[in-house]
């Protein structure tokens, strides 16, 4: 990435009080994974875990390795030294790792490639804010959002696209109070099988998935998410907005939503501003929500 759009982000965030810490290997690389090897990556986050200036430790991007992580992650020293981990996309399964091993809330949220694209809504920092200070706050969905692949275009590279939002849909109404569990789809379901898959039983399921997968691999997925032995004890799931370029019409989601919520009783709410759209609201994974589908959906984050 152009240093430019790394001291973009930097300079957001050092706007909003923040210090600014890169793990020594942060810019590096060795073949098609990022960041080096997994011993030096491992290093680098424990590293940071006792760092007692470090308050927050936030993804830069996503990717596809980060469960290679997993197994070489001391969660003990992370559960003695409690912070903040932010992310999404394929930082999902460090964070669902973390929650399910020392049962502390990481946030399904921001990466710091976030702040550095054109156009920037205060919205993903606000909640991004409203789910790190705790209590009690509502989701409002922002008025507009952008999917555009700006970075891929010759001209006008540094302005965004913005459309309407519709807002949430509702597949199924009802309603639902229980744990949060948040996640890209895909990474979720690299964790089947393993011992850092969250249990599913009394959850209400938050999934969302990247521009780059189109609607036949989408439709997998989730045949594949409602196949899982926890998913029919779900309380309820909330599908975040797709991209334009996944090609994902209405028509394809009624398809894949009448499969799978045949498997499992509750609310199906979609187009949630959560994901790899601009602005996105933070999901607190480990935290609990209540959602109400009366008139118009609400969805309500708490803590215990």
């Amino acid at each position: 990435m152009p240093e430019e759009k790394i001291e973009k982000a930097y300079s957001y965030l050092r706007s909003k009080g923040w210090g600014i810490k890169e793990a020594p290997i942060c810019r590096e690389s060795e073949g098609y994974l990022s960041l080096g090897n997994i011993k030096e990556r491992i290093k680098g986050l424990h590293d940071f875990v006792v760092d007692k200036d470090v308050d927050v430790i936030m993804s830069f991007w996503g990717g596809t390795n980060t469960n290679q992580l997993l197994p070489y992650v001391d969660y003990d020293l992370i559960k003695k030294n409690p912070k903040i981990y932010v992310g999404y996309s394929d930082t999902s399964a460090l964070l669902l790792a973390i929650t399910k091993k020392t049962n502390l809330v990481t946030y399904h949220g921001p990466a710091a490639i976030t702040y550095s694209k054109p156009d920037l809504m205060e919205y993903c920092y606000e909640y991004f804010d409203k789910a790190i200070k705790g209590g009690e706050w509502s989701i409002e969905e922002p008025q507009k959002y952008a999917d555009d692949l700006y970075f891929l275009r010759e001209k006008d590279a540094d302005r965004r696209i913005f459309k309407k939002n519709q807002g949430l849909k509702i597949f199924r109404d009802g309603n639902c109070d229980g744990e949060v569990v948040a996640s890209n789809l895909q990474t979720l379901l690299v964790l089947a099988g393993t011992e850092y898959l969250p249990s599913l039983k009394n959850k209400v399921l938050f999934v969302e998935e990247a521009e780059d997968e189109q609607t036949p691999m989408i439709h997998r997925f989730f045949t594949q998410l409602s196949l899982l032995q926890d998913f029919k004890d779900i309380k309820g799931l909330v599908v975040g907005k797709f991209m334009d370029y996944s090609k994902v019409s209405q028509d394809n989601l009624e398809t894949i939503f009448k499969e799978i919520s045949t498997r499992f009783r509750g609310p199906l709410i979609y187009n949630a501003s959560f994901g790899h759209t601009d602005p996105i609201f933070t999901i607190p994974n480990g935290a609990r929500v209540k959602i109400k589908l009366s008139s118009e959906v609400k969805i309500k984050f708490h803590y215990d």
